[in-house]
Formats: C-alpha cells, structure tokens, sequence
C-alpha cells in the first residue's frame, strides 16, 4: 500500500521534482564556483578571529573571542574540505543531485507512509498547490473525498545534540 501511495505521489509531483532538482543543480553550479572565493574570506575571517583572541587580556571577551574564532575555523574548514572532497565540479554538482534525489525519495516515502493512516483511495490520489522554499514545502493531497495539508518543517538545525532533519505535519482538511 505504502509503495502504491508512493507511486501516485511521484507520478503528480514530476513537474516539482524536476524543478527541484533543476534548482540543485543550478545551486551546485554556482556555489562551486564561488567556493575559492569563500575559502579566501573564510580563511581570513578565521585568522583575524585566531589574532583578536590571542591579544585579549579580558577573560570575558576572551571566552567570546574563542567561541567566535572557533566558529570562524568551522566554516573556514567546512569550505576548504569541500574543495578537496572532489576533484572536479561535475563530481560536485552529482554528488548534490545524488543526495538531492535520496532526499526526495526518502520525503515521498515519509509522506506515504503516513497518508496509509488517511486510508485514501489510492488510484485517486492527487497532489495539488505544490511549493517549496529551502527548508519548507507544502502540498495538498486528495482523492476526491479526503483532502490533507502536507508540510514539511526543518527541524534542530541549530542543535548540538541532533542531526538537522525534516518533520512532516499532515493536518486533516475539509
């Protein structure tokens, strides 16, 4: 049942997937291009943050400085590994729409799973008034009967105890 509602929900959202991952890639293109230029200003940010913690006596201002520098040296290191984890811009931008279409994949299996609970008419399934911005998207699914809201929320993105992830909220509709 689950693979049959996973099947229906592909098959009306081949228009956004398509777009979704046009827009994956066009995203990769472009950030590998200015990847040297973010290694460039990452790597001084995080040597101007490494000299103002090394030259202040404050202990107070010091505890800030280092959590700044400490910042400043992830992001530099975030970027230099990303350069050097790929040895061109086509290996890049494939590994992006790689992990873009297990992304979705794993979404519309999600969503499935959890429309089974709805008992819809499969063969009726519908999507309708599909939209998405970077960390949201929604979507209405009918089967002529039943209607429900899927959407999608980005969650512990900021947590030091939990991968960042997406949880799904279906709300019935009349």
């Amino acid at each position: 049942i689950i693979n049959n509602i996973k099947q229906k929900l592909v098959e009306n959202t081949k228009e956004f997937h398509d777009e979704y991952i046009k827009k994956i890639e066009n995203f990769a293109d472009k950030y590998w291009d200015e990847l040297p230029s973010k290694i460039e200003s990452s790597k001084k940010a995080y040597e101007k943050a490494k000299q103002l913690y090394k030259e202040e006596q404050d202990y107070t201002k010091s505890n800030i400085l280092k959590r700044k520098m400490e910042e400043a040296s992830r992001i530099y290191n975030f970027y230099l590994i990303t350069s050097r984890k790929y040895s061109s811009k086509k290996e890049y931008i494939n590994k992006c729409i790689e992990d873009a279409e297990a992304k979705y994949d794993a979404n519309m299996t999600s969503i499935s799973e959890r429309l089974k609970k709805q008992e819809f008419i499969i063969t009726d399934i519908k999507v309708i008034n599909i939209h998405n911005d970077p960390k949201f998207y929604a979507m209405y699914v009918t089967d002529g009967i039943k209607k429900v809201y899927c959407r999608s929320i980005w969650a512990a993105e900021f947590s030091d105890k939990m991968i960042p992830h997406f949880r799904f909220i279906i709300t019935n509709k009349k």
